[in-house]
């Protein structure tokens, strides 16, 4: 929930815009708090990811093969990790820069449009990152399944031109 600071109408070039009379209320409810959240955020995956290495770490000593990497959590860990924290700044940095320079910003409608597009996206792309293996699979089932029906089209093409070829030799023939 954003809670606007108290405005100040005026005029810029022409048109009645709104300024803000304080920056308090901006700093408490707007700033502080993401700037909180996008800390907290990535330093959350980032204690996550070396947990789970300091673990599989500490589990290769006790393992028989010393195969190396064969078993690794953490790159997965590594990778999830970072998703998440990408989809979560791709949603929000935009929003937290715009806090500070939304006088440059005023007459920019791509950059008010991106914002109003990937703020509520966080949801869907947490659950991007959270089915990427399916969908991973899924892509590479449907991509086999168009080859294989366009290596099958082909030879079915094939077969027809060589069918019209025959009937046209036929007829050749006949004549």
């Amino acid at each position: 929930c954003h809670v606007p600071p108290p405005y100040d109408l005026g005029y810029f070039e022409g048109l009645q815009v709104a300024k803000t009379t304080t920056w308090w209320p901006v700093i408490l409810l707007s700033i502080l708090p993401l700037g909180i959240a996008i800390v907290v955020g990535c330093t959350n995956m980032i204690l996550i990811y070396h947990h789970v290495r300091k673990q599989e770490k500490r589990a290769q000593r006790w393992m028989m093969n010393d195969n190396g990497n064969s078993n690794s959590m953490s790159r997965p860990v590594l990778l999830k990790a970072s998703l998440y924290t990408a989809s979560f700044l791709l949603c929000w940095v935009q929003y937290f820069i715009a806090n500070f320079i939304s006088d440059e910003l005023w007459h920019n409608y791509a950059y008010w449009v991106s914002i109003v597009l990937f703020n509520p996206l966080m949801g869907f792309c947490n659950c991007l990152v959270y089915h990427r293996v399916k969908i991973i699979k899924s892509v590479a089932r449907c991509r086999n399944y168009i080859s294989t029906r366009v290596k099958k089209g082909e030879e079915d093409q094939e077969e027809v031109a060589d069918s019209a070829m025959i009937t046209s030799n036929e007829n050749a023939d006949q004549r």
